[in-house]
């Protein structure tokens, strides 16, 4: 494993081990599915567009342990693992952990790519007979994950609306639509 996500996972390993240290109930508190997402920004750099379709399950359990798996904003699937502080009356959240799978892009310019990493070029159209080219590498990273949600409950399962800050220069700030049924 590369030193940069062993620099990442000792910053949340343990935020997570606190929260299972003030809870002892493995119980599952919520099942849910991830759907939709909106990007406050372009994916511009690749030429791309962000995924906003971001189907997934998830379960969090009574002592706040989060886990789940859905497609991602680079259209690849990620899993996470996170803790859930919620408000007393289980309305408010926030969210912290790791999510797998996501790129950090070399620009190679003319030198090598780094080891184990293959180049290629892209080049971005920016109209009719104009293109931009670079040379670049792509990583795949764990990066950290943020997210302050609000409930929304209905008769048959509630809707979760969470912002996802930008927390790395990888994804951007992120509004994310899920349901889920709790326990």
């Amino acid at each position: 494993m590369k030193p940069q996500f062993w620099r990442r996972m000792r910053l949340a390993v343990p935020f997570l081990f606190v929260g299972l240290a003030q809870a002892s109930d493995w119980s599952p508190e919520a099942i849910g599915v991830h759907l939709v997402s909106y990007h406050s920004r372009d994916r511009v750099r690749l030429g791309e567009q962000w995924n906003d379709t971001n189907p997934g399950l998830y379960v969090r359990l009574h002592n706040g342990l989060q886990a789940g798996i859905y497609r991602n904003s680079v259209d690849r699937d990620s899993v996470y693992l996170a803790h859930t502080l919620q408000t007393s009356n289980r309305r408010w959240a926030l969210t912290y952990g790791v999510a797998s799978n996501y790129e950090k892009v070399h620009r190679l310019g003319g030198g090598p790519a780094p080891a184990g990493l293959e180049a290629k070029l892209v080049c971005v159209q920016h109209g009719p007979g104009r293109a931009s080219c670079q040379r670049i590498a792509l990583e795949k990273v764990w990066i950290p994950l943020l997210a302050v949600s609000v409930k929304i409950p209905t008769p048959w399962a509630d809707v979760r609306l969470s912002v996802l800050p930008a927390t790395s220069k990888v994804a951007p700030t992120t509004l994310h639509l899920s349901i889920e049924k709790s326990f």
